[in-house]
């Protein structure tokens, strides 16, 4: 008679990093108990751009612009310490301030984007990363996801030029992990334009029949403060 190795204690069994502990559950969505919602803000009278727990009292936006026609673009980098630095092409950077406790962070993230574009689609990034109490880099979790199919993945739905349209972010990449005291988390929040995926250019063809002739100008996005993600969390007192 066939018995299953201890380690698998339930249908799901996941490593939390950084805590040489596993947890055992029937399914993904008791891999938390709790969500930490962050907005895409801004920093007061500053240019910084922030992720907080406070909803913003008055709205606002972040502007992000990307031109498919160039072939060259120069590699913008985010500095996190004196001497580490994220890519940051083609992304917006959203930071937390320093955690005041420890965290784990299980499961995928979600979000619901604001956003109001100059055309009729786009493809997101998202790429959620922790900066250590030593300041060096652990890439957690990342998304990649056409805007016209966010809400149905079936059936296309463009999106209406200069409208406020809300975007939502499911199946991102699951991560279970440890983040402790110390540490600050980042949101790089973008587009696409990599040659190693297909190019949306966002005139609402075909992506595939589209080409670099389709680019014209360039796409201009508006991400407003009403926008916030949804980090799913394991607090042990709970289970």
């Amino acid at each position: 008679m066939y018995h299953k190795p201890e380690l698998l204690k339930d249908k799901v069994n996941v490593q939390m990093m950084d805590t040489n502990e596993w947890l055992h559950v029937p399914d993904l969505d008791k891999t938390y108990n709790k969500k930490l919602k962050l907005y895409f803000s801004k920093g007061g009278n500053t240019n910084k751009l922030v992720l907080t727990e406070e909803r913003p009292k008055t709205e606002d936006f972040a502007k992000l612009i990307v031109d498919f026609k160039s072939r060259d673009d120069k590699q913008t980098y985010y500095k996190t310490s004196p001497k580490d630095s994220l890519n940051s092409t083609n992304t917006l950077v959203f930071e937390t301030d320093v955690l005041k406790e420890d965290i784990i962070i299980s499961g995928s993230y979600e979000a619901k984007l604001k956003a109001a574009i100059n055309k009729k689609d786009m493809d997101i990034t998202m790429y959620l990363v922790q900066v250590k109490p030593d300041n060096s880099l652990f890439y957690l979790s990342d998304y990649l996801g056409r805007a016209s199919y966010a809400e149905d993945r079936e059936k296309r739905k463009l999106l209406k030029p200069n409208k406020i349209e809300t975007i939502p972010v499911t199946n991102s990449m699951f991560v279970s992990k440890k983040i402790p005291k110390g540490s600050r988390l980042i949101m790089l929040l973008g587009v696409n334009k990599s040659s190693a995926y297909q190019l949306n250019y966002g005139t609402g063809k075909d992506v595939s029949d589209e080409t670099v002739a389709d680019a014209n100008e360039p796409l201009e996005i508006k991400f407003y403060n009403s926008s916030f993600v949804e980090i799913p969390i394991f607090e042990k007192a709970k289970f």
